[in-house]
């Protein structure tokens, strides 16, 4: 199995869990930094970055390093970030609601196209250590923006809980229809 696939496999599944082990954990706010804590865009953007990220150790450990590995994983995380706000408010213009069987479909969407992505640029020309280290930089700050971002939400649309309008933690509500 090569690594674009294994690393779909991994991150599809690993972000499936972790949208449920906020709840599982008793609402610990360790979990809370990167397991989904509200039904927000943000949220489920964040477990898909973060087994994304972990990925990348993973793969780095696994595969060794090759050339464009750090632009690579970066175009695989700023695809997960791109696609799914995108089409999700873009469905939302013309159905109005939410679809759980889009909303699922477009998360495994967008982390198979970043994968996808992400194996093209590993096979491309070796880039400019420059854009190396500006794509490192990136991956770092949006590592570190997944762990704050719940703690700290900013009062946008993108970390609204469509459920109760809330933000970050204080979002959380343990009932059923607060699940996707």
């Amino acid at each position: 199995m090569n690594a674009a696939v294994s690393g779909f496999l991994f991150i599809t599944i690993a972000g499936v869990l972790l949208h449920f082990v906020y709840e599982w954990s008793g609402q610990s706010k360790w979990v809370a930094l990167i397991g989904a804590v509200n039904e927000s865009t943000w949220e489920h953007m964040k477990i898909a970055l973060i087994p994304a990220c972990l990925w990348s150790i993973l793969e780095w450990l696994l595969f060794r390093y090759q050339p464009n590995f750090i632009a690579a994983r970066f175009v695989a995380a700023a695809t997960i970030l791109f696609f799914i706000p995108l089409v999700y408010y873009g469905y939302r213009l013309f159905v109005r609601r939410s679809i759980l069987a889009l909303d699922i479909g477009l998360f495994v969407a967008s982390i198979g196209l970043g994968q996808w992505l992400s194996a093209l640029v590993l096979k491309s020309a070796p880039v400019p250590v420059t854009i190396t280290y500006i794509c490192f930089g990136l991956l770092v700050a949006l590592f570190a923006a997944c762990l704050l971002l719940t703690v700290m939400p900013i009062r946008m649309f993108l970390f609204r809980d469509p459920i109760n309008g809330k933000y970050g933690m204080e979002a959380f509500e343990k009932h059923e229809s607060h699940r996707k």
